[in-house]
């Protein structure tokens, strides 16, 4: 919680992540109040693994879950 007592802010969140390089560059948010205006449920992720997955399969499990 922040000084007011209320949930701290995305930007507030963030402050406390250390990112360095490529993972500061890939956060892009300029869309993000629009996309949380349109949808109920809203999932951030990043995939990180060498071996080779479907997109789609991906999206699918998510959308289920």
């Amino acid at each position: 919680m922040n000084e007011e007592g209320s949930a701290p802010s995305l930007e507030e969140r963030l402050e406390g992540l250390n990112l360095q390089g490529e993972e500061e560059d890939d956060l892009d948010f300029s869309e993000f109040d629009e996309m949380v205006k349109e949808v109920r449920w809203l999932a951030l992720f990043i995939v990180h693994t060498t071996k080779p997955f479907s997109h789609a399969v991906l999206f699918s499990a998510m959308s289920n879950a």
